[in-house]
């Protein structure tokens, strides 16, 4: 059989081919390593901080929105671009580890409900995803919830149920609305700083603050009317009456002038901004401030009269020796 053979040349070829998987197969296999984002290299540590610093707030946002009011937030992105810790866990695995190693991620919330009595399942299982990863981490809650026009809806959110059942994690709330959060006493054992901004003060049952009575670590306080300026929650020296006296350091409220003696009761206050309405021309008691180092005052002219005489009362009823911040603004 000449070398010219075809079949001669394929039995040789199929030889050579056999001859070098047999020669492989006894060589001892050398890996090359495959390329790694410079982001696998990120230590754990590192990546903890930044997830940290990009989960601050996770906002949740009832879709459709089905309300009288309009939005608070208006959405120009995909929804899930505002739920930062649910993207960070749904890249890799890795990631995912980490995130649900992290249950400080997920209890930073920020939720904005319409006052229907009915919420989507979608959203409801969002909200259940997040407050089962969140652990037993503290909450941190900014909360809207869409207005009644009178304060008195007997239906609460199912999203406000569900957030009811967590009250002994919550450490910062700061909610808007018109209603009664609860029309028991809470449990708010954590709880150190409390907001409260409502569109009509006079659409806050006297006992509307009564369910924040017991919270023993309350430093921080707020309330406050944000939609109609010149009317204010109303309740505010009876709630402030009901405090353990000494647990405030930080105050942000509107009092009326007939009203300022309270303050005398708060002398751990380092920080107080108040607004001051119906001033009357009569003198009132002295309040000693010893620990204030910064104290704005609002000058609501739609109640005062326009000359310094009024501003002079005011400000001649506080001592206040830490004193080295005053601000003054209308």
């Amino acid at each position: 059989m000449s070398e010219s053979d075809p079949d001669s040349q394929v039995n040789q070829a199929i030889s050579q081919i056999s001859s070098t998987i047999a020669e492989l197969e006894l060589t001892p296999a050398i890996r090359t390593p495959q390329p790694t984002s410079s982001i696998d290299q990120v230590p754990t540590e590192l990546l903890s901080l930044i997830f940290d610093f990009a989960c601050s707030n996770n906002l949740l946002q009832e879709y459709p929105w089905i309300s009288h009011y309009k939005a608070p937030t208006k959405l120009s992105s995909p929804v899930i671009t505002y739920l930062p810790a649910l993207v960070i866990s749904a890249v890799c695995t890795r990631w995912r580890c980490i995130a649900l190693a992290l249950p400080g991620l997920w209890a930073r919330l920020r939720l904005e409900i319409s006052e229907k009595p009915v919420t989507s399942d979608v959203f409801m299982a969002i909200l259940q995803l997040y407050l089962d990863h969140s652990a037993h981490a503290p909450l941190f809650l900014d909360l809207f919830i869409g207005l009644t026009d009178n304060g008195k809806d007997d239906h609460n959110p199912p999203a406000l149920d569900l957030l009811l059942e967590h009250t002994r994690r919550w450490k910062s709330l700061q909610y808007i609305t018109d209603r009664k959060i609860s029309k028991t006493m809470l449990s708010l054992p954590i709880l150190e700083v409390l907001a409260i901004e409502c569109p009509w003060g006079d659409a806050v049952a006297e006992d509307g603050l009564d369910c924040f009575q017991v919270a023993p670590k309350l430093h921080t306080l707020t309330m406050r009317e944000e939609y109609n300026p010149g009317r204010y929650i109303g309740y505010e020296d009876l709630f402030l009456s009901q405090l353990h006296r000494h647990q405030l350091t930080s105050l942000n409220a509107a009092l009326a002038y007939d009203e300022l003696a309270i303050l005398q009761d708060l002398s751990n206050l380092t920080t107080l901004e108040l607004c001051v309405y119906h001033y009357y021309e009569r003198n009132q008691p002295q309040t000693l401030l010893c620990r204030l180092k910064s104290f704005t005052l609002i000058v609501d002219l739609f109640y005062w009269p326009r000359d310094s005489e009024s501003l002079h009362h005011i400000l001649i009823m506080f001592t206040l020796p830490s004193l080295n911040e005053l601000i003054i603004c209308d």
